[in-house]
């Protein structure tokens, strides 16, 4: 079977964030399942800049045949969203493949496939990442500009792919309204689980670079430094906890995508006195991220609006539990597999639902160890590959697996 998976971003474009990792993790363990994967994309390095990458000639990436393409048509304004090279590939090699797979929406590249599909009867299928969830499109933004959009142009898009692939339940109820009713199947993200595991030896060194006790509580976010990702919830929460007496210390740990925000959570740190306590780290490398989680005892996600965010999966597989906004697509699958708490968007609920982990020696281990058993059931990548494999079979054939919840 030979797939063409067409992105606006791939590795090493890590900046552009976790789709960039769950697509490379897909493709890569597609490949050494036997599925002959090529990789479309462009030489955005999710900041706007271009990488240092050949461009139109493959590359091999983990068993992965990638090909670059120089981005940008307007200057740098969506620079990653248009290429014409590889638009123009696209139109020249389509009919080699037997399935192409969109990551994404709101990029020329998926409309160009949707064009160029009827023309060269080859099938396709998008994954969205999130990016049809109502919340996204309404909520986040400029929603004057991104519902128009979304009708007139995701919508030729989303209408025309033989099926739509979500990471989860919650994003595909999520995904009703602006899913236009495609046939749809479910696949999670997926990770080498064992790579994530809980390192003792960087656990201890970077809590004492913390000055943190055995028995203080660490929380961490990772991610974007970003008005959406609500982390101020999350220093107003600790004020709460501690005129209760409890005074966990909490790392931010990313790239700032909005300087001022950056500045006012330093302002509110100073002003509620917690000084000690809040740490702001600017990105590292994955394996020095991996440390970090092991050092941590509760992972951050107060989004706004979140789909399956890497960093859960990857703080599951280090045994570290979650505390997740309500509004992420998988709140429902972290409370049922007792791997965390879902919260409501208040300083109130964060400190309520922390308040007995902080206070108690008993409710993190528990967490943990279910965090751990979260992981390895739903998100390991020989798992979830097998069962991308699967949807890609049951689109060319027309057959339903039931192990994908079609729909």
């Amino acid at each position: 079977m030979k797939v063409l998976h067409v992105t606006p971003w791939y590795e090493p474009a890590w900046a552009a964030g976790g789709c960039v990792v769950s697509t490379r993790n897909f493709c890569r363990a597609l490949s050494s399942q036997g599925v002959d994967v090529t990789v479309y994309t462009t030489d955005d390095d999710g900041h706007g800049a271009r990488m240092d990458v050949p461009l139109g000639e493959p590359v091999d990436a983990g068993g992965v045949k990638v090909h670059y393409f120089r981005s940008g048509l307007f200057g740098k304004w969506r620079p990653e969203a248009f290429s014409r090279t590889l638009s123009r590939k696209l139109a020249e090699s389509m009919h080699n493949f037997d399935l192409v797979h969109v990551s994404l929406t709101r990029h020329w590249h998926g409309l160009r496939v949707s064009l160029l599909s009827r023309l060269n009867r080859v099938p396709y299928i998008l994954t969205p990442h999130g990016s049809l969830n109502e919340w996204f499109v309404t909520k986040v933004g400029k929603a004057y500009l991104k519902i128009p959009y979304v009708y007139l142009v995701d919508s030729r898009v989303t209408r025309a792919a033989s099926a739509v692939h979500y990471l989860c339940h919650g994003e595909r109820v999520l995904s009703r309204r602006f899913g236009f009713g495609r046939p749809s199947f479910l696949v999670p993200n997926g990770i080498d689980v064992a790579h994530f595991s809980r390192r003792p030896e960087a656990r201890t060194k970077l809590r004492n670079e913390l000055r943190a006790a055995d028995e203080t509580t660490v929380l961490l976010y990772v991610g974007r430094v970003h008005p959406m990702k609500n982390v101020h919830l999350v220093l107003e929460a600790l004020r709460l906890l501690k005129d209760a007496g409890q005074q966990p210390i909490f790392i931010v740990l990313g790239p700032t995508s909005d300087v001022g925000y950056l500045q006012s959570l330093k302002e509110r740190v100073a002003a509620y006195r917690l000084g000690d306590s809040v740490w702001f780290l600017p990105p590292v490398r994955q394996e020095e991220v991996i440390n970090w989680y092991s050092a941590a005892d509760v992972l951050m996600l107060p989004s706004l609006v979140e789909g399956l965010s890497m960093s859960v999966i990857e703080a599951l597989a280090a045994s570290v539990p979650v505390l997740i906004s309500r509004n992420a697509a998988n709140a429902r699958d972290i409370v049922e597999d007792g791997a965390g708490r879902a919260i409501n968007l208040t300083a109130e609920s964060i400190a309520s639902a922390l308040l007995p982990m902080v206070s108690s020696g008993n409710l993190i281990p528990e967490l943990s160890g279910n965090a751990r058993r979260s992981a390895l059931a739903r998100y390991d990548i020989k798992k979830v590959a097998d069962l991308m494999a699967r949807g890609y079979r049951d689109v060319l054939t027309g057959s339903r697996d039931a192990a994908l919840d079609w729909s």
